[in-house]
């Protein structure tokens, strides 16, 4: 009896760390399959003839080259239902810092993936900033953990992941845009982004 209270009390200490442990591996597994599909995209959209001359249309259009459910116009990932109500989006720390991910970059075109992420895409030009929630709204919401981003280069169909930040810019990849924070580690800058690149490239 003394043995099986032991062994309960450990399997109560251990348990929760475990699950904690399988969470996070499963967040980066699905951080790696999202940014090869939009790297992927990226390449089948350099051989065809697309309009990338909006942020509008570089949703759209990435929407046509990954498994989607539904594209969100800018500034209504809410109202169009690509995110939930009253789930804000937090820094690695744990700060809150917009009210969804489509703000997260002052108002981006999202789409739901049909494996249950949340894609944005924040800019036009030369680069965008692609901010990926790997489980969509579900929590925690939080950048390094179930949130990362890389930068889309329209000219050279390329997609780079973040690095760390730029002030006044967002996700930074240290080569397209250029760092003020970051050192392609989760501590690197204050937000966490440099997680995105840690876990791809480690």
């Amino acid at each position: 009896m003394v043995t099986l209270g032991i062994i309960g009390v450990v399997a109560a200490l251990t348990l929760p760390s475990l699950i904690a442990h399988k969470k996070e591996k499963e967040m980066i597994v699905a951080w790696k399959k999202m940014y090869s599909d939009i790297s992927n995209a990226a390449l089948l959209m350099s051989l065809d003839e697309v309009d990338l001359s909006s942020e509008q249309k570089i949703g759209e259009t990435f929407a046509k080259y990954i498994k989607v459910d539904k594209v969100c116009q800018a500034n209504l990932d809410i109202l169009q239902g690509c995110w939930k109500e009253n789930r804000p989006v937090y820094n690695y720390k744990g700060v809150k810092q917009t009210n969804s991910l489509g703000a997260v970059g002052g108002g981006g075109v999202c789409m739901n993936t049909v494996s249950g992420g949340t894609i944005c895409f924040d800019g036009s030009g030369r680069n965008t900033i692609i901010v990926c929630d790997v489980n969509g709204a579900a929590l925690p919401n939080r950048i390094g953990v179930d949130i990362f981003a890389a930068i889309f280069d329209g000219e050279a169909y390329q997609v780079r992941v973040a690095q760390g930040y730029r002030q006044r810019w967002g996700a930074a990849d240290g080569t397209f845009v250029t760092l003020t924070q970051g050192d392609g580690t989760c501590e690197g800058d204050y937000y966490g982004w440099g997680c995105s690149a840690y876990y791809i490239l480690k």
